[in-house]
């Protein structure tokens, strides 16, 4: 069974050879000059790239390389990718369905700092980085989530479930409007799976997704936060119940 490493790097004076700690590993995308754009701002990588491996014997070997080689520093995570036929099925839908469908959101004119005072939200800060040059420019944001075991709905929200969802369900929910706004901008779903484990760096940060989502240029993502849904499906307080902890880096595409 196939297996995938999202692999961070900083490097010092000279770059390794990729072709050297590659190994059987095919790069499935790589990404420069990343900074975190959600969470506590300190994570910045020259480079990222999401590895496939044939088997779990290359998986191995290619993790030992990793640990052999002089990085400034590096962090390694493993994923279990969604199947390709998932995969083309979610870009297929995003592209020639939800692209398509009639609108059904607003647009506001700025954006409301306050509302987006979230640690799984940008600060300004944040987001003034983001769009301080080449704002034309493709981008690609790299998601880590983490869902709460049992969502957490306010006690007087009117759509809270007669029983418990898990953290997950709740976060799907929001989810589903979130891939309608996005193909409405024209982005795009690039990779997502499960997070099984941390391997190097961040040991005791574990998370349960990830997701790598394309936007035409970092203008789109800015619309993100000034669209409105006129449904319920897509209200943030889903993301809020089901969503304990994220990390977004947004990354320029090689």
């Amino acid at each position: 069974m196939s297996k995938s490493l999202l692999v961070f790097l900083k490097y010092k004076d000279e770059k390794p050879v990729l072709k050297s700690i590659l190994g059987e590993g095919e790069i499935l995308w790589s990404g420069k000059n990343g900074f975190e754009i959600i969470g506590d701002g300190k994570e910045e990588w020259e480079q990222v790239f999401l590895i496939k491996y044939p088997s779990a014997i290359s998986f191995r070997n290619a993790v030992e390389k990793y640990n052999e080689i002089d990085l400034s520093n590096i962090k390694i995570i493993s994923i279990k990718l969604f199947s390709s036929v998932k995969a083309k099925l979610m870009k297929f839908l995003m592209k020639r369905i939800f692209s398509k469908m009639p609108a059904k959101f607003y647009q506001v004119d700025k954006i409301d700092y306050d509302q987006l005072n979230s640690p799984i939200l940008p600060t300004k800060e944040q987001l003034t980085r983001l769009l301080s040059k080449d704002i034309d420019q493709p981008v690609m944001m790299l998601n880590l989530m983490k869902y709460f075991e049992s969502a957490k709905y306010p006690e007087d929200y009117s759509g809270k479930p007669n029983s418990n969802v898990s953290g997950k369900k709740a976060y799907n929910r929001y989810g589903k409007g979130v891939m309608r706004v996005l193909a409405k901008l024209g982005g795009t779903m690039e990779h997502l799976g499960e997070v099984k484990a941390s391997i190097i760096g961040d040991i005791d940060k574990e998370w349960d997704a990830f997701g790598l989502v394309r936007y035409p240029s970092r203008k789109s993502f800015q619309k993100m936060f000034t669209l409105r849904s006129k449904t319920e499906e897509n209200e943030a307080i889903h993301r809020d119940a089901g969503l304990e902890k994220t990390r977004v880096i947004a990354l320029y595409p090689d």
